[in-house]
């Protein structure tokens, strides 16, 4: 045993490994000088994206991760072993359990609970696979990437984020939880902070200060509120967002958001509530002139905001086709194939996507008194106006 742990610990010091996305000493000089009797490894608990999780979509993904997981344990002296997946990734649990269990790792829904793991050793789940490729002696230093959501390659770390997406152009570029200007498309990758392998060309017809009002509230959905600067700072964030977009945002928001953001990074215990404030910041820095639009002029240069009029799906039009539900980024279409779809009208952000995907003509925009809609799924052509 003790020859394995020399041997592992000899090829991890010849890569110069690191925890992934860290910027500090390499795992070898960490696990020798840390002991710990349990071994966790995920995710970070601020990546809502999960694309991540595609490294376990073949069963060469799953040895990997067993291989590195068991060769970390082993420096680190750990008998237990855990692996958590997102509540919002269960099916990843349903298909990788048997085999990961077998290899004596406990397999967990949700986030990293680091208070009562503050004893264990917390890695990312990249970097158990770079372990295992650093002992086949294949590891290569790369980064795992997704572009606007897509499959997820793997790139040299000196690539540029325009090469990379293939585009010069775009308003901005959110890059793991951090947005910038689009300046950051001459950007090496190896520069960037790329938590979670998440890179989206954001264009002219995002609204930024919708953006960060989405991500705020989907944070706060998902913090377990045990960190009072996470709890209180994602609601104070997000409530401020909210305000700003619908033309209620005070002059003293932009200083408060500062000051949260910066209490939340140093207070918080976990990645989520550390980078909760990371795209509320970067509005800030790279898009004042879009956040001051909509705060003194109350103006949103993507057209997004203050809208007067209001997009519905008329009921006898509609195929209950699906696909405006599918092309509907802010995920407020609610319905089912072979039903009327509906439109949550406090949630739509007037994108009109929706509108162009409709082969039916269903879907109106108008600004005069609403026809009578259904309040529930309705089977297609069984809904009744009067």
């Amino acid at each position: 045993m003790s020859d394995r742990r020399d041997d592992v610990m000899r090829v991890l010091s010849a890569y110069q490994l690191k925890d992934y996305g860290i910027k500090g000493p390499s795992l070898a000089e960490s696990f020798a000088r840390r002991q710990a009797s349990c071994l966790v490894v995920g995710l970070r608990n601020s990546d809502k994206s999960g694309v991540l999780l595609q490294l376990l979509d073949t069963q060469e993904g799953v040895n990997q991760l067993i291989t590195g997981m068991e060769s970390a344990a082993l420096l680190l002296g750990a008998g237990k072993k855990i692996f958590y997946i997102p509540e919002y990734a269960i099916h990843v649990k349903e298909r990788i359990e048997t085999f990961v269990s077998a290899a004596g790792i406990e397999v967990r829904i949700g986030l990293i609970d680091v208070r009562e793991h503050e004893d264990s050793v917390i890695c990312h789940l990249v970097t158990m696979l770079e372990i295992a490729d650093c002992l086949e002696g294949t590891y290569e230093e790369s980064i795992y990437v997704s572009v606007n959501g897509g499959s997820l390659k793997r790139v040299s770390p000196d690539t540029s984020v325009g090469d990379l997406t293939g585009t010069k152009k775009g308003k901005g570029v959110l890059i793991g939880n951090r947005i910038y200007d689009n300046h950051a498309l001459e950007m090496n990758l190896d520069e960037s902070e790329l938590d979670n392998g998440m890179v989206q060309i954001l264009g002219e017809n995002d609204c930024m200060i919708r953006l960060v009002e989405k991500d705020l509230l989907e944070n706060r959905e998902r913090s377990c509120g045990k960190c009072v600067f996470c709890r209180e700072g994602l609601l104070q964030l997000h409530a401020m967002y909210k305000d700003t977009a619908e033309g209620k945002g005070k002059n003293d928001y932009p200083e408060l958001i500062r000051e949260i953001g910066l209490a939340m990074k140093h207070g918080c215990l976990c990645s989520l509530g550390q980078n909760g404030a990371q795209p509320a910041l970067g509005v800030l820095e790279h898009f004042s002139n879009e956040y001051m639009a909509h705060n003194k002029r109350k103006k949103c240069p993507a057209g997004v905001c203050f809208l007067k009029s209001v997009i519905y799906i008329d009921p006898v039009l509609c195929t209950g086709c699906m696909e405006c539900l599918d092309r509907c980024r802010a995920g407020c279409i609610e319905g089912k194939s072979g039903y009327i779809h509906m439109i949550d009208s406090t949630e739509c952000t007037g994108c009109r996507a929706c509108m162009e995907i409709c082969k039916a003509d269903a879907i109106v925009e108008t600004e005069g008194k609403l026809p009578k809609l259904p309040e529930r799924l309705v089977k297609c052509g069984k809904f009744k106006k009067r």
